[in-house]
């Protein structure tokens, strides 16, 4: 078999599959099975063992007009994408826009890549306001506070992608909604 190539963040990478019995008699030059290989397209120099240094990912990059972490868009439109998903983070999971600051110290940390998505939305489905907002649907819809493991559970289903108008929604739909639902109200006037 013919080794596999393939252009990761800019310099094209291989990885052999090489039949073992055909690699037992290879010469040097030839990678052995799952090897990591780095091809230099500017001069055809094929380095085995080793990954790309963050040095040629960046003189690619900039030579092909991508931004330094590979992506074909601009910086300012890389911008206004994470603004817009954090923006529908927060609506799912806080029914609420972010202020100013807030946008602005998530987009910062997703944009220098110290944090991803994933864990901005983790880290708002786990805050006191998350817990709040899903302890006022309870009283709401079921009359009583929720318990611990109550807010938990749902804290986990909001960072795997729930809204809070979905948790309402589960809540109203509960034999313990529909059971409060049939109960008489008494009501006294005096």
């Amino acid at each position: 078999m013919k080794p596999i190539f393939a252009t990761i963040t800019g310099l094209a990478l291989t990885t052999a599959l090489i039949a073992p019995a055909a690699a037992q008699n290879r010469p040097e030059s030839i990678p052995t099975r799952g090897q990591l290989c780095v091809v230099n397209e500017f001069n055809g120099q094929v380095v085995c063992g080793r990954r790309a240094s963050e040095r040629e990912i960046r003189r690619y990059n900039r030579e092909h007009g991508r931004d330094q972490y590979g992506d074909n868009y601009s910086n300012r439109e890389r911008r206004q994408r994470v603004r817009e998903r954090i923006r529908n983070i927060y609506r799912e999971i806080l029914g609420r826009n972010p202020d100013r600051n807030e946008l602005r110290t998530y987009s910062s940390r997703v944009l220098s890549r110290e944090w991803n998505i994933d864990r901005v939305r983790r880290d708002l489905a786990y805050s006191r306001e998350t817990r709040d907002r899903i302890n006022q649907i309870y009283r709401e819809t079921l009359r009583r506070d929720a318990d611990r493991r109550e807010i938990q559970n749902y804290q986990e289903a909001l960072e795997r992608g729930w809204s809070l108008e979905q948790i309402r929604a589960e809540l109203e739909n509960s034999r313990e909604a529909r059971g409060i639902n049939r109960r008489p109200r008494i009501r006294v006037d005096f």
